[in-house]
């Protein structure tokens, strides 16, 4: 009989909080109560915090100016003339890194008479392949005459003799293993500079110097080291209604703590309103460190939530916490001066609980273990900067995941797309200066996602003007693009702009079909020193008459940072 009532009581209260004439303010198709709501923004946000990070390290590698480095040596040149030197041709030695296509590339010596311009040519053909690959530091020189009249060019190809750096944020181990007595390859050298670069604290340069052994170089590397502590302090009103519009957040971040040219931050945010009735708490962990072209980075979030929720005739409370820890590996595979391509793999576990009163709803409370590999890119473009990605998800069943079976209702081993596109761009209009930015983000699948999988369209990083309600649903995308004008007055940076957004999800069962929403905004950035204010109004309209009527939205931040 007590299991009896028990069952009764939670379909009791279910029906109370999901039937739409008795909810007080009903939700659309393709979105879930306010308290998986809550998890799922957690998540995401610190998701996204992540791959800002990680894209910010990225631009940094690239914007910061690169060292020029030239050969300290001038090519090998015969004097030339135009008599026939007494050869009959030439041999080679000391080639290791050149291949057999490389060397039939090079231009064929006459064969009834051969110059010292001729000489000249092949050596500087020959010095150019060595340099097309990036191994700057080889050397030629003339070898005797053999007994087949042929003149000898000899080659001694460029090593790392040593890599000298006495800085605790330069860890020359990591940044360029294993590169003490290989081949001085320009671009492993640049990529461990670009390595070294991505923390914010640190300006790397370097410089080749003659090396003791024949060949051998010393790799000098020089850091102009900032601070390599950070800290950031602001409150805002972007939360939610349903747990709280005031949040205060915090950030400390560390360059190299561990000497290892590692980096790590700890940030957190609470809503303040009535944190005894209704709050959203979270706080996540960040920690990376390279290994050459790779980069190893893992991250954890914790987050909680309460919400009071007000009934008809009763009211319920909706509380919950969430969790989640990645391990990630991005790996370089091209890079120059303006360009950086890469590869990535992330495995990352999720637990979501979410509670009516003391009940767990349990379609909504997923652990899902989620297998990811995609492509990262940034390319420098002139007074602008593209950055794309295009990845894949598959649910597992590792670590305790839940199956179809444990979790009705979605797909815990679901396949997911997902796509970015942002691009920002300086230009001149009527010689005043302007910045565009525009963001596309997306994503697709065939299945019914867990409601922590949904693309959210109510946020103020795709829709703004959202202020009450949620829509998000299986697939879909957004676009985000702004305006701004930069203006500079006695150290005070004031950066007015304006937006407009449009997006479109779709949940994956029911009959709803795409459902789409816009908005406009229009906003003005003011900074002095590390201190920032920013105000936003905003206004949001959606094709789901579920929703609430949008009303004006005015966002406000301050901050600090340093």
């Amino acid at each position: 009989m007590t299991k009896l009532l028990t069952l009764l009581r939670h379909i009791l209260l279910s029906g109370l909080f999901f039937c739409p004439p008795l909810y007080a303010a009903p939700f659309p198709a393709a979105a879930e109560n306010p308290g998986a709501d809550a998890s799922r923004r957690a998540m995401q946000d610190a998701g996204q915090q992540v791959s800002d990070l990680l894209e910010q390290q990225t631009y940094r590698q690239l914007s910061k100016p690169q060292t020029t480095i030239t050969p300290a040596e001038p090519l090998l040149r015969a004097a030339e003339n135009e008599h026939c030197l007494p050869v009959s041709g030439v041999y080679l030695s000391g080639i290791t890194l050149l291949s057999q296509g490389d060397l039939r590339s090079l231009s064929p010596l006459p064969a009834d008479c051969i110059r010292s311009r001729d000489i000249n040519v092949l050596v500087a053909e020959l010095m150019e392949r060595y340099l097309e690959k990036g191994y700057i530091t080889a050397r030629i020189r003339f070898l005797p005459v053999n007994d087949y009249h042929e003149l000898g060019i000899g080659v001694t190809e460029g090593t790392v003799e040593r890599i000298d750096s006495a800085d605790r944020g330069v860890n020359t181990a990591l940044l360029f293993p294993a590169l003490t007595g290989k081949p001085l390859k320009i671009t492993e050298l640049e990529q461990g500079l670009d390595q070294a670069n991505r923390l914010k604290s640190n300006h790397v340069t370097m410089d080749i110097l003659p090396g003791s052994e024949p060949g051998g170089s010393v790799i000098r590397l020089v850091n102009q080291r900032g601070t390599p502590a950070g800290f950031s302090l602001s409150a805002d009103n972007y939360g939610q209604k349903s747990t709280g519009r005031n949040v205060i957040r915090a950030a400390v971040t560390a360059d190299s703590p561990a000497g290892l040219s590692d980096f790590v931050s700890l940030s957190g945010s609470a809503t303040t309103d009535n944190p005894a009735a209704r709050y959203s708490r979270s706080g996540m962990l960040f920690y990376s460190v390279p290994y050459g072209a790779l980069t190893v980075s893992t991250y954890g979030s914790l987050s909680r939530y309460r919400i009071s929720q007000a009934l008809r005739y009763n009211h319920v409370i909706l509380r919950g916490d969430s969790a989640q820890a990645a391990l990630r590996a991005d790996y370089v595979i091209f890079r120059n001066r303006s360009r950086i391509d890469s590869l990535m793999a992330q495995m990352t576990y999720k637990r979501s609980r979410n509670y009516l009163n003391d009940t767990l709803i349990g379609v909504s409370s997923p652990s899902l273990s989620i297998a990811e590999a995609g492509y990262t890119g940034l390319i420098l473009v002139p007074g602008g900067v593209i950055s794309t990605s295009l990845s894949a998800e598959k649910g597992t069943t590792l670590f305790g995941a839940d199956t179809r079976n444990t979790l009705p209702g979605s797909d815990p081993q679901y396949t997911k797309g997902k796509f970015s596109l942002s691009y920002i761009q300086q230009f001149s209009l009527s010689e005043d200066a302007y910045l565009f930015s525009s963001h596309l983000a997306g994503q697709y699948t065939q299945d019914h996602l867990p409601g922590v999988e949904w693309l959210t369209l109510s946020d103020n990083s795709a829709i703004r003007g959202f202020h009450d309600g949620s829509l998000s649903a299986d697939k879909g995308w957004y676009w985000q693009n702004t305006l701004s004008r930069r203006f500079v007055r006695q150290g005070i940076t004031v950066t007015p702009r304006a937006g407009t957004d449009y997006g479109r999800v779709m949940a994956q069962t029911g009959q709803a079909g795409w459902q789409s929403a816009a908005g406009i905004a229009a906003g003005v950035n003011v900074s002095y020193g590390g201190a920032q204010l920013d105000a936003q109004i905003s206004r949001a309209r959606t094709s789901v008459t579920a929703l609430p009527a949008q009303d004006t939205l005015f966002s406000l931040r301050l901050g600090y940072q340093f």
